[in-house]
């Protein structure tokens, strides 16, 4: 199974975090070509994400930096360690700040809310047909909804790794 997932109710007291805001998270990454990238970005992302100074006054910019990071870091370890180049996931990850909902995703992975037996949409999947179009080249387009750059060029146009 290349899929990971990540269930912190007590995120604050994991990460010593001291405030007046009770903090949850949860994430689900859908490996692609392997479990790695997935792996790692379960591993990982959380920590990255509690390390932002921003957190607490703008958790979107907080988990944009949080994927970014946690890409770039990924990227360099497939690198000393030769992983295939085929190897990414997508994710979904939620920070609940109180009765806040924060939703950050990266690919088609998503996440929803049911309220009183109702579907509520939370979120817009990306889909490599509204992606910054790309040449047939290796170059790293920029997705304009998270600000992350891709590495490769897949069947989707849609994870990190």
């Amino acid at each position: 199974m290349e899929d990971k997932h990540l269930a912190l109710a007590e995120f604050n007291q994991l990460f010593g975090i001291q405030d007046d805001v009770d903090r949850a998270y949860y994430a689900v990454f859908d490996g692609h070509g392997g479990v790695d990238a997935a792996t790692y970005a379960a591993t990982h992302l959380h920590v990255v994400l509690s390390k932002q100074e921003m957190l607490q006054s703008d958790a979107t910019t907080a988990f944009k930096t949080a994927f970014k990071h946690t890409d770039d870091m990924f990227r360099n370890k497939a690198k000393r360690e030769v992983l295939r180049k085929q190897h990414g996931s997508t994710g979904v990850a939620v920070l609940i700040q109180d009765q806040e909902l924060t939703v950050a995703w990266l690919g088609d992975s998503q996440a929803i809310l049911v309220r009183d037996g109702h579907v509520v949409r939370l979120m817009d999947p990306h889909k490599p047909e509204r992606e910054v179009r790309i040449p047939h080249t290796n170059t790293q387009p920029l997705l304009p909804q998270m600000g992350m750059q891709m590495k490769y060029l897949k069947s989707l146009l849609r994870d990190m790794g």
